[in-house]
């Protein structure tokens, strides 16, 4: 028996090798957390019952899992009869790379662990060849068979999880819970079929839970993620005196995935990511600092651009030609650099044109004047001009449906259709292709230098057209689909594309990465959108996450300093009737504008803070902040409650003020536990500036 031990950036990993050469995963964590001594993963006493120490879990058609699991994917039959082959230790530009190969009778697997860089995170994915013919029904991305040891019954009351609940209008809302909370408790001796899982089915990678999650207890903190833009599947589970986490994208049970491999044919796996840390905001700082890293490059969004757009309490999806041009004076006197055109631009009437979305190369524009005479009008004001368009799917009443149908996702040989609309596979060639030549055209005719890509409707399941199972199909749709994104990007360097999907129901990082920037919500009351952004501070990138700030006509010096609050830290993507406002409304405008722009560099190397925790909806208080570099920014939130605000930090404040608004009346001073501040209103917000030790 052999351990073979990494260390790296404050971490361990330690596999261990039978002599017969089974393998076993015996150490993932922080290095200070490993036990001195462990004992033999291949005793009698671990073979029968509860969770291996597989480093990957497989399951093929007709061997499924091994012991008394019920749902829980552990102790896979194929993974079970893996025998180490070799192991690879080298460095690239990523980080160091740890790549392990098992191998049997029916398969080689590869798995990777990445430490990136010098952070305390590690990427994680596996790459499985056939051997023989087989059909995978379950391929794990990241799989710890001991996240935690268990061996009191009270370790269940004392290892919690945070989970990101995430809904329309509502993201990233997280709640705490122990295991015992959500039933996994030390009931036998050896195993237990309870599982705690989430999972996503479709395309929509988020319309209920966030891909992420917290685990920890008192000592040690894991920061888990799965980079899937469709389908994704999250396990803990317990057993045998541990607590496991098993992390993989599509499965047969809950998305209807399975692929076939003749020999010599791969398959890799959505990947996923995890950190470890000694707190929360540890966690949280290193995770941001390692997406940070993988975002596809914008030269364009260099100087990360606000923008005016107008859909939000002004346009709507009924843009009218006298307004777009009064607003685009508006945006020019703003000093804002992008305007962006939301839905609506391409179709007459008032009516509902979901049914006919989808003809692009024939725009219906219901304008006065010709919509590229209008972006004419804004580049003359010093303007770049932008579009909203939402290519993934087709309306059934669509114009040109005969014409797309033969591009269109299928499933048993129907079309795919939900809430009206078919969608495009983007699978296949064709369909790449026609899509290509929709963005050539209107960004040859209009002159678009940022385009808005929208995604309304989820697809359930996908389509087993262009696969053997709907599941297959949908992997194959999504990663052609953010490839084909790749394609436009290097095609038009100076484009830049934002991605949405009903604002926040796509925010996994496969996506993500891809773009520019992500909306990070629809939510259309100013004063609920505290409650979705420090939430999302945990989880999104503040550079990349474009936040609405929407001042509506007779808005209060309260509400506009609020919008603007909304959004410091983030993207500014302004909205609202700003035809419609005073002189001195627009003043106050302008000052949140320079507020925004005065954090520009600050907001690329800082990470996220919680002094009151994660909030809940309808709190009165709210806070949260970034930090860098021995500064630090506090936005405080008087939600309905009483004006003062006691906020403790995590660290010493030497110094506080109020860095936003400049004249709105809030004061601070520093306390022993961190600020204090005082605002002036009921419903009102402001951002201090500390200097912290």
């Amino acid at each position: 028996m052999r351990d073979y031990v990494y260390k790296e950036s404050g971490l361990r990993l330690v596999f261990c090798v039978s002599d017969e050469g089974r393998v076993a995963l015996t150490y993932f964590g922080p290095d200070s957390g490993a036990p001195e001594n462990s004992e033999n993963p291949f005793s009698e006493k671990e073979e029968g019952q509860g969770p291996g120490r597989s480093p990957v879990e497989i399951a093929l058609s007709g061997s499924g899992f091994n012991g008394h699991h019920g749902m829980k994917r552990t102790d896979g039959v194929a993974s079970a009869v893996l025998r180490f082959s070799r192991i690879s230790d080298f460095r690239d530009d990523e980080g160091r790379r740890i790549e392990l190969e098992t191998e049997s009778e029916d398969l080689l697997v590869r798995t990777v662990y990445l430490f990136v860089g010098s952070l305390p995170v590690v990427r994680t994915y596996n790459v499985v060849t056939a051997k023989k013919r087989v059909t995978l029904e379950y391929v794990s991305s990241l799989q710890i068979p001991e996240l935690f040891s268990a061996c009191e019954k009270s370790r269940y009351e004392e290892i919690r999880v945070m989970v990101p609940h995430n809904s329309w209008h509502g993201e990233a809302q997280w709640r705490e819970y122990s295991l015992s909370d959500l039933g996994l408790t030390g009931c036998h001796d050896c195993t237990t079929l309870k599982r705690i899982y989430r999972f996503n089915t479709g395309s929509w990678s988020c319309k209920e839970s966030l891909p992420t999650g917290f685990v920890f207890d008192e000592n040690c903190v894991f920061n888990w993620q799965l980079e899937a833009n469709g389908s994704w599947y999250a396990e803990l589970g317990g057993g045998k005196n541990r607590v496991y986490l098993s992390l993989s994208g599509p499965t047969f049970a809950e998305s209807g995935w399975q692929l076939t491999l003749n020999p010599g044919e791969s398959f890799e796996t959505v990947k996923a990511a995890v950190s470890f840390a000694h707190g929360l905001e540890g966690c949280v700082a290193a995770m941001t600092q390692y997406r940070r890293r993988n975002f596809a490059v914008y030269p364009a969004d260099r100087d990360l651009p606000a923008q005016y757009n107008g859909y939000m309490h002004a346009n709507w999806e009924h843009p009218k030609t006298e307004r777009l041009l009064a607003q685009i004076d508006v945006t020019a006197s703003l000093g804002l650099p992008y305007y962006v055109l939301d839905a609506g631009w391409f179709c007459k009437g008032e009516g509902n044109f979901w049914p006919f979305l989808g003809d692009w190369l024939h725009p219906e524009e219901p304008f006065t004047m010709p919509l590229k005479e209008i972006f004419d009008y804004a580049r003359a004001k010093g303007l770049k001009c932008g579009l909203w368009i939402e290519i993934e799917d087709v309306g059934v009443s669509c114009p040109c449906f005969s014409e797309l149908e033969p591009m269109l996702m299928r499933r048993n040989g129907v079309l795919v259709c939900d809430n009206q609309r078919c969608f495009l596979d983007f699978s296949l060639q064709k369909t790449r292709e026609y899509m290509t030549g929709v963005m050539d055209f209107l960004i040859e005719r209009y002159g678009v230098e940022y385009f808005k890509i929208d995604y309304n409707v989820d697809c359930p399941v996908g389509g087993n057209g262009n696969s053997e199972s709907c599941g297959q199909g949908l992997l194959l749709h999504n990663r052609a689909y953010l490839a084909w994104v790749e394609e436009i990007r290097k095609r038009y360097p100076g484009l830049i594309l934002e991605g949405c999907a009903s604002g926040g129901l796509r925010l996994d990082y496969a996506t993500l990465y891809a773009y520019a920037l992500g909306n990070i919500s629809d939510q259309i009351h100013y004063d609920r959108v505290p409650y979705i952004v420090s939430n999302a501070a945990a989880y999104l990138v503040p550079e990349h996450t474009g936040v609405w700030s929407y001042p509506r006509a007779g808005a209060s010096p309260e509400e506009i300093r609020m919008n603007f609050v909304n959004t410091a830290f983030f993207r500014l993507q302004y909205s609202g009737p700003c035809d419609q406002m005073s002189e001195e409304q627009l003043d106050a405008v302008r000052e949140g504008i320079a507020f925004y722009e005065s954090l520009r560099e600050f907001k690329r190397k800082a990470t996220a803070f919680f002094p009151l925790g994660m909030c809940r909806f309808f709190d009165e208080t709210v806070a949260f902040g970034y930090r860098a570099e021995g500064r630090a920014y506090l936005a405080v939130y008087n939600l309905g409650g009483e004006p003062k605000k006691d906020i403790p930090c995590p660290f010493r404040v030497r110094e506080a003020k109020i860095a936003y608004p400049v004249s709105g009346g809030a004061s601070c001073s520093v306390s022993d536990s961190g600020v204090t501040v005082r605002l002036t209103a009921e419903k009102d917000a402001c951002i201090l500036e500390l200097s912290v030790e």
